[in-house]
């Protein structure tokens, strides 16, 4: 089943690509006063031309930061907000490809924008699998025929413009989703089985941390990883035993995984201080600090002092850079003008509402105890997936941006997935594309949830990708 998520998903990156190019090539492009700084590239090759024809729907908004980034570094303080994993793994990528495609005269960008979409297709490819894998072995095997619903409702997902632009989201769900499977692989390995339960354990911590290199939000993972741990520990207590030396093992790994979890954030600090706060800093190439004076940014130069940030006892470029250039804090983004921003929000969010209510473990009688709302809460394999989609929709509604909702939660939480899928009719290995199709038209005019989800998936997938591909505020 496993090489059908493999073409379901490439063939849904084809379609979005394709979009893209038509709309791209046949709409004009609106032209936002955002960060697009000037090409240091003299002159376009052939090959530059086809591909900035071919692939420049994928290079609008944030893409123009990561791409930036891959190519100059963190030169502008503002590029700080945007984690080093995935303009890393694209200045990599680039490297090696370049090797092997000397002949074709591509310039640094050009090179950067074509491997930059081929890493977000392979990564979009093994998220689809991961999911796939995940919902096979959650709770048992439990979901087990309803795993390729889910993955087609993946692969058509609201968000599906950010999976293929030079977004970080392919890799950051990528690296999320494989981890919740070895998580989900390493607690229903056999207790003889020690060596593979702490195989799969430490590969798990490893993808969260690197998670957590790609985006800001992967911290939150290690919270799935405490509850998991917690579920474990509660269920292995005997009446009124062992739950001393059960509590502080939990205190311990619960410390270990905090520490963990910031590695990557406080790695990624000490660099930006080092960068930013040294007296040693490198002079730019002109083009760039022209555009930099022109737009008022702070970049780096030997000749101008330390950023303010820098003087702080606690000299956070994170937190500076979201509150300074982008206006993040709590609440603060509540605002009139914005009304359209979270009505493009509200259908992700009401659908995540509904997902947490449908997968909360505790919805027995309105009379029901503590003790049985905790025990029902300890036997629930998906609790800790619940309580990590709530802090995050939690953290959307009062902290972010709202706009960006739909791709952070799209490339965070399975369970949105999941919940569609269970909608769907189940399939068996052998399937039928024509058959299913014409079953699943018959579930969505029985029922008028998927009816909506389908319809809700379809039109921001396409509407999305056409407007994002022409720099309209689709972010």
């Amino acid at each position: 089943m496993l090489h059908r998520v493999r073409s379901l998903a490439l063939w849904s990156r084809l379609g979005v690509f394709l979009l893209q190019v038509v709309a791209n090539a046949v709409i004009p492009d609106y032209h936002p006063d955002v960060f697009n700084p000037p090409s240091t590239t003299a002159a376009l090759s052939f090959g530059d031309k086809l591909v900035r024809f071919m692939l420049g729907g994928f290079r609008r908004w944030d893409a123009i930061y990561f791409l930036f980034i891959a190519e100059h570094g963190y030169v502008y303080e503002n590029c700080l907000a945007f984690f080093p994993l995935y303009p890393q793994a694209v200045r990599m990528a680039s490297g090696i490809v370049g090797l092997f495609l000397r002949l074709c005269d591509f310039s640094t960008e050009s090179l950067l924008l074509l491997c930059g979409s081929a890493l977000n297709v392979v990564c979009f490819v093994k998220a689809a699998q991961a999911l796939y894998g995940w919902i096979s072995v959650v709770d048992h095997g439990k979901y087990r025929t309803n795993a390729f619903p889910t993955v087609l409702a993946f692969c058509f997902n609201p968000a599906s413009i950010f999976f293929s632009a030079c977004y970080s989201e392919s890799l950051f769900c990528c690296l999320s989703f494989t981890a919740f499977l070895h998580l989900e692989r390493s607690y229903q390995s056999t207790p003889q089985k020690k060596n593979a339960f702490a195989r799969e354990m430490y590969l798990t911590a490893f993808l969260a941390m690197l998670s957590g290199a790609a985006r800001s939000n992967g911290v939150v993972i290690f919270g799935v990883f405490i509850l998991k741990k917690a579920q474990t520990q509660f269920q292995r207590i005997s009446p009124g035993k062992q739950l001393l030396s059960s509590s502080f093992d939990l205190l311990f790994i619960s410390v270990i995984y905090g520490m963990m979890a910031f590695v990557p954030f406080v790695l990624f600090q000490m660099y930006s201080f080092r960068l930013h706060c040294s007296v040693e800093k490198q002079p730019l190439a002109p083009a760039l600090i022209d555009y930099a004076v022109e737009r008022g940014y702070i970049y780096l130069d030997p000749s101008r002092n330390s950023s303010s940030w820098c003087d702080s006892s606690l000299p956070v470029a994170y937190s500076h850079v979201q509150k300074s250039h982008w206006n993040v804090g709590m609440l603060s983004y509540y605002e009139l003008k914005q009304l359209p921003n979270f009505l493009l929000a509200l259908p992700v969010l009401v659908l995540s509402c509904w997902t947490l209510w449908t997968f909360l473990p505790f919805r027995g009688p309105r009379r029901s105890s503590i003790q049985s709302i905790v025990m029902q809460a300890a036997e629930s394999p998906l609790l800790p997936y619940v309580a990590h989609l709530g802090f995050l929709v939690a953290f959307c509604l009062f902290f972010v941006h709202i706009q960006i909702s739909t791709r952070l939660l799209c490339s965070s939480s399975p369970l949105l997935y999941l919940a569609v899928g269970l909608l769907m009719p189940p399939t068996s290995k052998n399937i039928d594309w024509s058959t299913y199709i014409r079953n699943l038209r018959v579930a969505s005019e029985k029922d008028v949830r998927l009816k909506l989800c389908i319809q809700y998936f379809a039109f921001y997938a396409v509407i999305g990708t056409i407007l994002h591909a022409n720099f309209f505020p689709w972010t």
